[in-house]
Order: C-alpha cells, then sequence, then structure tokens
C-alpha cells in the first residue's frame, strides 16, 4: 500500500480552479467528480479545465466547466464538472 492523494484535497483542488477562473463575483453552484484512479506520492498533478457550456440563468449568466485532475501514469485519473455563476456584464 502507498500514500495516495485523498477525497479532500482533490476537492480542493478543483474548488480552486473554478473559483480562481471566476474570479471574485463569480459563485461555485456545483461541483461533482469521479476519482477512477488513484493519484499517487511523487506524481506531478495538472489540475485543468476548460468551458463546456454557456447560458443564461435569470440575470446572470451561468458556464458549465469541464475540469480534471491528470498525472502522467493514467493521464485523466479525476474527471469532473462544475457550474458557477456569475453576474451579467453591463452594456
Amino acid at each position: 500500500m502507498t500514500i495516495f492523494i485523498n477525497t479532500g484535497f482533490i476537492r480542493a483542488a478543483l474548488c480552486r480552479l473554478a473559483t480562481e477562473w471566476a474570479g471574485d463575483a463569480g459563485f461555485l453552484k456545483r461541483l461533482a467528480f469521479q476519482m477512477r484512479r488513484p493519484h499517487l506520492r511523487g506524481d506531478t498533478i495538472a489540475v485543468r479545465g476548460r468551458v463546456a457550456r454557456k447560458w443564461r440563468d435569470g440575470d446572470n449568466g451561468a458556464v458549465d466547466l469541464d475540469v480534471w485532475i491528470e498525472n502522467p501514469r493514467d493521464g485523466v485519473a479525476t474527471p469532473g464538472r462544475a457550474t458557477i455563476y456569475l453576474p451579467s456584464r453591463t452594456t
């Protein structure tokens, strides 16, 4: 048995990605992820994301992000999705 990155760290890393992307005015509404493969001691992980969908929800904008954590051994080991609410831009 070896040391692995736990669920709390994985959640925190994905939340950090989403909230840093959204900025101070954004709100992380939802985060879901699957821990398909472990990240082990010595792994160099990368936390990444991309915009999957944009839409309006009332007066606010909403964005779904595909988010994931990858490692060199398994590639994408932790896929997920986040929903962010953003304030509308004034035009």
